[in-house]
């Protein structure tokens, strides 16, 4: 992972009007609950933006470029945010501390464009962990548009992305039972695999599986068949490192499972062992590509999105 920061520490939660913020808050009361000290703080975020200018600020001449510091524009802006989004914040703070999160928590209201001011949040206060409830958007409308989960995921944010899924784990539960790690020997998937052996030692006593794939092209087994790469080599040297990760973190080696499947999409067989196993999590890399190339050529991870509505997918960079 990227970032002079270690995983796992410092959760922002962005919160938006829609009230999607129960889920995210609950899983990361738990997954505070099970790190313990090492989650330092946990940062809930509304960016005030352009739609609210426009429904509260309709009697204002904004063609003036000193309205957002006129005494006006403020009680009215402070008036809003004490009315509308002050109990939604709070509410999310109590979700957060009824799973047993000991980690101090603080409530943030910004101005601006909500993707641009999460990631440059994110960034100056070195968040580790961004926690968002995803949408059920085509990747055609996401491209299109946009959306916070799509925007941020397209960024070159450093913090580790969690999709929040629609059977994420209720309060009071283990973040993770049944999880997958999607591996290809990349740089980001190392990072997710370094990311879930820090989450998966932190909650050893609930967690039942833990599934590391592999998927290989069909035109690479091709290859591997015909002799001209030792498969046993290649597959030994990708699992080797996360799963010595797993085990020095105290991951029970009995519910370790190695599985390589061949393929020419590997979304689509991730998924496959996703819903065959009910993981509740995945782990894998993302890619730096633009939406508008993720539109017409295409990523393993937003294949696996797109398909995999019910866990949580934690993406690194």
């Amino acid at each position: 992972m990227g970032g002079d920061f270690r995983p796992l520490t410092k959760f922002l939660l962005p919160v938006d009007m829609n009230e999607s913020f129960r889920r995210p808050a609950a899983l990361a009361g738990n997954m505070a609950g099970a790190l313990g000290d090492r989650v330092e703080r946990v940062t809930f975020l509304h960016v005030m933006g352009g739609r609210y200018l426009g429904e509260h600020m309709k009697n204002i001449d904004v063609r003036a470029d000193f309205v957002l510091e006129t005494d006006l524009f403020k009680r009215l802006r402070q008036q809003y945010i004490e009315k509308e989004i002050r109990p939604l914040l709070e509410e999310a703070q109590e979700t957060l501390t009824s799973c047993s999160c000991k980690a101090p928590s603080d409530l943030e209201v910004r101005d601006g464009k909500p993707v641009k001011e999460i990631i440059r949040f994110s960034t100056e206060g070195s968040y580790s962990t961004i926690i968002i409830e995803r949408r059920g958007l085509s990747s055609l409308h996401r491209a299109l548009f946009g959306s916070v989960s799509a925007g941020l995921l397209h960024s070159n944010v450093a913090a580790t992305i969690y999709l929040v899924g629609s059977e994420a784990a209720a309060a009071k539960h283990a973040p993770v039972r049944r999880c997958l790690l999607a591996l290809d020997g990349s740089v980001p998937s190392e990072a997710a695999a370094r990311e879930a052996a820090v989450l998966l030692g932190g909650c050893r006593e609930g967690l039942e599986t833990v599934i590391l794939l592999h998927v290989i092209g069909a035109a690479r087994y091709a290859e591997q068949v015909a002799g001209q790469c030792p498969v046993d080599k290649d597959v030994q040297s990708i699992f080797e490192l996360p799963k010595r990760g797993l085990l020095e973190s105290g991951v029970p080696e009995s519910i370790i499972q190695e599985d390589v499947r061949c393929g020419e999409n590997p979304a689509d067989l991730i998924v496959e062992e996703v819903e065959k196993a009910g993981c509740d999590m995945v782990f894998m890399g993302r890619q730096g590509r633009s939406a508008l190339k993720e539109l017409f050529m295409g990523s393993v991870s937003q294949g696996v999105i797109n398909k995999a509505s019910k866990p949580t997918i934690a993406l690194t960079k």
